[in-house]
């Protein structure tokens, strides 16, 4: 059997290209399958997705309401105060060693087991949150990442400074979101290139938002790199729901499943948004069968 352990990103860089409905499809992919795997919502202002499916991130949000003040933020604010600790006599803190601290606390964070949202920050000291996609690839996991929009130089950071490209012993795969547009294909050309062989692009054609995707990839210089890197390909259909609809689905935390299940039971829904959801992600798991990325092809 095919060894599943590898780390999959859901992106497309540009906003509104369908990353979230891909995530998922992708997630409900494996849930029918019975793939075991963990699932991260990177996307902080909008996480629609792991309201859904992901089983951290409640924990995570409930945390945001606790005192979270470190050790080190305390320091900070006693330095950053000093006159008015030595006139007080409070406790001299002039041998604090605060980068020994900063250390002590980025490692507190890589290694932290809880349960915790995964995102990406410029903060030094937040951005080590993301060591726990690595270690959980590392223990033998398949791990799947929603990626926000415009967080891959970030992203970047992450994979090169830690060295995870080069020193990771499990493949790396971006579900690159695709509408066809002229930036969408130029930041994923960028990509291609930036990454070669070193990241397997799967690139997902959401023919849903625009049917000429296809011949947009084909007049674009992005075809030169897939050709080169020999790319997979999937289609992501349109999913016929109103958006008032769609609202329901993400005011009501519902999984894409739950819709195929008891869609005419929900109020805003009815049967016909039920048969098109299921129709929907028949035919995007027909595709994603096909490039046989999680094993051989299913018929």
């Amino acid at each position: 059997m095919k060894d599943l352990k590898g780390l999959h990103f859901v992106t497309g860089e540009k906003g509104g290209v369908g990353k979230s409905l891909f995530a998922m499809v992708l997630l409900e992919y494996l849930n029918n399958l019975g793939i075991e795997h963990k699932f991260y919502d990177a996307d902080r202002s909008s996480p629609d997705v792991g309201l859904a499916y992901g089983e951290f991130y409640h924990e995570f949000v409930s945390s945001l309401n606790k005192d979270t003040t470190s050790e080190l933020d305390k320091l900070n604010d006693l330095v950053n105060n000093h006159d008015d600790v030595l006139a007080s006599n409070k406790k001299d803190i002039t041998n604090i060693d605060l980068e020994e601290e900063e250390e002590k606390e980025e490692e507190e964070l890589s290694t932290k087991e809880s349960k915790t949202q995964i995102y990406f920050s410029e903060d030094r000291r937040e951005s080590f949150r993301a060591d726990k996609l690595y270690n959980d690839v590392s223990d033998g996991n398949l791990v799947v990442v929603n990626l926000p929009a415009q967080v891959e130089l970030l992203v970047n950071k992450w994979l090169t400074n830690r060295s995870i490209l080069d020193d990771s012993d499990f493949p790396i795969y971006y579900w690159f979101v695709t509408d066809g547009s002229p930036e969408s294909l130029t930041l994923m050309e960028r990509s291609l290139r930036q990454y070669g062989d070193r990241i397997e692009h799967i690139i997902v054609r959401n023919s849903g938002l625009n049917k000429s995707v296809d011949d947009a990839i084909i007049r674009h210089s992005v075809l030169e790199s897939m050709r080169s890197l020999k790319t997979k390909m999937v289609e992501m259909p349109q999913l016929i729901l109103s958006n008032p609809q769609m609202q329901v689905v993400k005011i009501n935390r519902l999984k894409l499943s739950d819709v195929t299940r008891s869609g005419a039971e929900i109020k805003g829904l009815g049967s016909l948004p039920q048969i098109r959801t299921k129709s929907f992600l028949q035919k995007c798991h027909i595709q994603i069968d096909k490039i046989a990325v999680f094993g051989e092809e299913r018929t």
